[in-house]
C-alpha cells in the first residue's frame, strides 16, 4: 500500500504544476494497467552469435527499473493562448 500511496502523491504533484504553470482543461489517468517495461527490457538486449549482449538501445539507455516508482500515465491539457 505504501508504493501506491506514494505514486499517487506523485502523480497528484505533477497535475498541480502543470495547473500552477497555467495549463487549462487538464484531464489525467493511470495507465500501468496496460503499459509496462517488459518491450522496453526486451529491447536492451539482443542475442548476437548466441550470447546476449547490450543492444544500441541498452548501451545509452541503461536504467535499472526495478529500484524506481515508475508511473505511466496520460495527461492532457490545453497550452494557454499567447497573449497579444
Amino acid at each position: 500500500m505504501k508504493f501506491i500511496f506514494i505514486r499517487l502523491l506523485l502523480w497528484k504533484k505533477i497535475v498541480e504544476v502543470i495547473d500552477e504553470i497555467g495549463f487549462t482543461n487538464i484531464s489525467s489517468c493511470d495507465v500501468s494497467d496496460i503499459s509496462k517495461t517488459k518491450l522496453y527490457d526486451q529491447a536492451m538486449i539482443e542475442n548476437k552469435y548466441g550470447l546476449l549482449e547490450k543492444s544500441d538501445l541498452g548501451e545509452f539507455h541503461q536504467y535499472d527499473f526495478e529500484c524506481l516508482p515508475i508511473i505511466f500515465g496520460e495527461i492532457k491539457s490545453c497550452k494557454p493562448a499567447k497573449e497579444a
